[in-house]
């Protein structure tokens, strides 16, 4: 199923801090989460689609009652740049074949 962590990795060091410094906004509150359009949602879990230049990270937010937020990466890679890795593919510009084939099989993994 491959590794998002290992995907985030492999942006390279520039793509790689600010994709990490996008999602400390969004745990610590400094950027709220609910005012993003979700890419897709599983079973109530948002799940938001961030675009850098050609960077793309697809993240899922959770949050407790007492208003803990946790982001758990889902696929990171380039627009443009296929992606294949156990199984699962995409031709690097399908938003919806991004979606079904590789984000929603992750999710079913992570959250079921």
């Amino acid at each position: 199923m491959g590794s998002a962590a290992e995907e985030l990795d492999g942006l390279g060091d520039r793509e790689f801090l600010n994709s990490l410094k996008y999602l400390d906004k969004i745990v610590s509150g400094d950027l709220d989460y609910r005012g993003l359009k979700e890419f897709d949602n599983f079973g109530g879990v948002p799940l938001i689609k961030a675009e850098f230049h050609e960077v793309i990270v697809i993240f899922a937010v959770q949050e407790d009652e007492v208003a803990d937020r946790k982001v758990t990466v889902m696929f990171a890679g380039r627009r443009g740049v296929s992606f294949a890795a156990g199984g699962l593919q995409w031709d690097g510009d399908n938003d919806e074949a991004l979606r079904c084939d590789v984000v929603h099989a992750r999710a079913v993994a992570w959250f079921s």
